[in-house]
């Protein structure tokens, strides 16, 4: 195997390295060097060297076909490195040999690198500008490589105009073509852009992802004739076709319809409006059927309670709805708002709320999560915009709109825009639990149950008896009565803990949001649990994890790094684990040499995971997995290893 078009990013650029590597594919040994160098910034113009080596095919009599593209050539060698000739393209990017033929095929177009950034510097300097079309050359073999057709490429949101910054995303990189080198006529399949490069709009629809989805071309002459586009057949075949930005697909089921409602981030604009969702995916789990709910504005996160109102957090309030005329149920000590909405960019949508329960503007990634019990409770995750100095006020959560909330303050206490405070509502709008459990750092996911007991995924990695989960992406599940618990870091900044306050044990959690923390309190704890992106300081919150809490109180834990789900009862124990590795040909028919279908069976509960990240439960019916891994989401029975039926004597007036 021979690799080449290697490349190194810069912070607003990229560069290519300048030599092509091959591979013994039939042993365990190195790659070794084949043409060029390897070494960042040897290139040059002689015969063997490179200036960017780009694409590479072989032809029937093993010589290799090397693009170097700011030289504007194409390089052929022998299956042992040696030079044996130049042939003149310019900007060759991909390079292909019909096998047939022996003819070649070479694609051109603007590739973003610092070699052209210098040109274009030195043309401006004498007030000029460089252009590169995107265009294929069919050239003849070996013996007669000269010209044959020429035609433009159909690239969607190209521009040929080079810059003094291209970046990596409209650098070129989105492009792809691959030639089937036995098909008469030629057969020439391309990705023909990145979605988010193009410009397109935010249609549900996505013209964008139809656009630049896979097409099937054949070249008959000058002209590339269109056989199949995938993306237009895509999107007359599914309800959604542009896939979840950071593979959130966050899952909520209504008690009340047993209906699955996905929300998976609108087209980004900007602002983080794709950390937000104005519509919600609908997939009745009984016949399959799916079909786009619109919403009255982008809500960060929402969940549903019994009798199937429906809750939307945006930012810094969270409205009441009858989810099937979405008219507000506004709280008896709510808030008159008269714009919310998640996102202030143009690809947002706002809504008013004419009573809407204020929980303090959050943070630009994930709001941590919201529950309501089957008492009519909402537990909801909030935030504090800065931290909190020494001071001996403070205010309660029912405070007018617009004054900072200023939460309870003790040595070891964490503060700050990224550390969560629980606050526990009734279904009135009446503060029951302020400040329920104070000191935790970011939160993955939060549930309240029928006995107001809170249950939240902290991003903070489990350490037990001194030792910390392997994983320190990996949260901690824990368990606790509202007020009965708090955490101390030993990293607070604002009242530090004393040596003499501190627990006379190891720490039970730690993360770059807190430090080391010991957890007072809790009814249990459980590590390994989701994925908190930000653990080690850097890294995006954005690919995250959420838990799932049933009306029995049990909780069941994404354990992505195992690729389970850990289920556990209401006490922490571990019932059991649904889950193991697999991708989505796995426990799918398959038909081998023409045969019947066959299954491949993972054994077990049959559930392949790679990624499974988002989790939703129907009372004791069903588990959702969302598993970005395997772009899937999959429903799960949940049964029982015994059931039975009791029939019921009726009862007479009197008896």
């Amino acid at each position: 195997a021979y690799l080449s078009c290697y490349f190194w990013n810069q912070a607003w650029n990229h560069d290519g390295h300048h030599g092509v590597v091959k591979v013994d594919m039939q042993s365990d040994a190195e790659p070794v060097i084949f043409a060029g160098s390897m070494k960042q910034n040897e290139s040059g113009s002689e015969n063997g060297k490179f200036r960017y080596a780009t694409g590479i095919d072989v032809d029937a009599q093993g010589r290799v076909y090397v693009g170097d593209y700011m030289n504007d050539r194409v390089q052929v060698f022998d299956a042992e490195g040696k030079h044996l000739k130049n042939i003149p393209v310019e900007k060759p990017v991909e390079v292909c040999l019909h096998q047939k033929t022996g003819e070649l095929y070479v694609f051109s177009w603007l590739l973003g690198n610092y070699q052209l950034v210098d040109a274009e510097a030195q043309a401006a300097k004498q007030q000029k500008s460089l252009f590169i079309k995107a265009v294929l050359n069919r050239l003849g073999g070996f013996d007669d490589p000269k010209r044959i057709a020429s035609c433009p490429l159909p690239l969607e949101g190209y521009g040929d105009k080079v810059g003094s910054y291209m970046g990596v995303i409209r650098s070129g990189l989105q492009f792809r073509f691959e030639l089937d080198g036995y098909s008469d006529p030629p057969a020439i399949w391309m990705v023909p852009g990145a979605p988010y490069s193009t410009g397109y709009g935010g249609e549900r629809k996505d013209e964008a992802w139809t656009k630049t989805s896979l097409r099937l071309y054949e070249l008959k002459g000058n002209k590339l004739e269109l056989k199949r586009d995938f993306g237009n057949e895509a999107n007359k075949a599914v309800e959604q076709l542009r896939p979840p930005v950071y593979g959130r697909q966050r899952l909520y089921v209504n008690p009340k319809t047993g209906n699955l409602y996905i929300g998976e981030g609108s087209p980004p604009d900007g602002t983080g409006n794709e950390k937000a969702f104005f519509e919600l995916v609908e997939v009745n789990p009984e016949t399959g059927k799916v079909k786009m709910i619109p919403m009255p504005y982008d809500a960060e996160d929402i969940c549903f309670d019994q009798d199937g109102l429906i809750y939307l957090r945006e930012s810094s309030h969270v409205g009441r709805f009858d989810f099937r005329s979405w008219r507000e149920v506004p709280w008896d000590y709510g808030e008159e708002q008269e714009s919310v909405g998640f996102s202030s960019g143009r690809g947002g949508k706002r809504g008013q709320l004419v009573a809407g329960l204020p929980v303090f503007k959050g943070i630009n990634w994930h709001m941590g999560g919201l529950s309501v019990s089957k008492k009519g409770l909402i537990a909801v995750s909030c935030y504090t915009k800065d931290a909190v100095k020494q001071r001996t006020d403070e205010r309660s959560v029912d405070v007018a709109a617009g004054t900072p909330y200023v939460p309870r303050i003790y040595p070891g206490r964490v503060f700050g825009h990224k550390r969560a405070l629980i606050h526990v509502w009734d279904k009135h709008g009446q503060v029951k639990y302020e400040d329920a459990v104070p000191g935790l750092p970011d939160l993955y996911g939060l549930e309240i149950d029928e006995h107001d007991d809170l249950y939240l995924l902290s991003a903070a990695t489990r350490v037990f008896d001194g030792k910390r989960y392997y994983n320190d992406m990996a949260g901690t599940l824990m368990k606790f009565r509202p007020k009965n618990g708090k955490v101390l870091s030993d990293s607070a900044h604002e009242i530090k803990l004393p040596d003499a306050s501190k627990p006379k044990r190891p720490i039970d959690v730690t993360s770059s949001m807190q430090g080391g923390a010991w957890v007072e309190g809790a009814e249990w704890m459980f590590g390994g649990a989701g994925f908190g992106g930000k653990n080690r300081g850097v890294g995006c919150a954005c690919w995250s994890g959420k838990f799932a809490l049933d009306y029995y109180a049990r909780s069941f834990a994404p354990e992505t790094d195992r690729y389970t789900v850990a289920v556990l009862d209401s006490a922490g124990n571990v019932i059991l684990r649904i889950g193991k590795y697999g991708n989505v040909d796995d426990g799918k028919p398959m038909v081998a040499d023409g045969g019947p279908p066959q299954v491949r069976s993972l054994g077990g509960d049959e559930v392949g995971l790679f990624h499974g990240a988002y989790l939703a439960t129907h009372s004791d019916r069903r588990l959702f997995i969302a598993d970005p891994g395997n772009f899937r989401v999959l429903g799960v029975a949940l049964n029982y290893h015994d059931e039975r039926k009791v029939a019921l004597k009726s009862v007479k007036d009197g008896e």
